[in-house]
């Protein structure tokens, strides 16, 4: 009888997990012109239409003063957005229903499309500038 090898199987698993992350991976900032130079998010035009489905519930969606290095409570002094950081920001982990950060927002309704979150991710990683 032939021994095989278990390594391939018993790689596997590890390799698997290790493409896994709690937390998500930063967001990747896509090129969509392939020059070499992606257009910005803009806090204006791009990130507040997508967070007026939050003015019900939470004032802070109204300015980026209120969302920028502000401490999200309950988390810590964890900021509801870390500036260069979607993986440190409360918000965006909010949005992509981690279960480290509680309930996904918007709570009770249809969450934001996968597109819309990654928008907001590239701006949080961009810098959250307020443009």
């Amino acid at each position: 009888m032939q021994r095989r090898s278990l390594l391939p199987l018993l790689a596997l698993p590890i390799l698997i997990a290790a493409g896994c992350s709690d937390l998500g991976d930063p967001v990747a900032v896509i090129d969509p012109g392939g020059d070499g130079d992606p257009e910005p998010i803009s806090f204006a035009a791009d990130v507040t239409p997508l967070l007026q489905v939050c003015v019900d519930c939470h004032a802070f969606t109204h300015s980026w003063a209120g969302l920028v290095g502000v401490p999200a409570n309950g988390y810590g002094g964890a900021p509801l957005v870390a500036a260069g950081d979607s993986t440190a920001s409360v918000l965006y982990q909010k949005l992509r229903g981690n279960p480290d950060f509680g309930s996904r927002m918007p709570l009770g309704l249809t969450p934001l499309a996968d597109g819309d979150i990654l928008t907001i991710g590239r701006w949080i990683e961009e810098g959250a500038l307020d443009n």
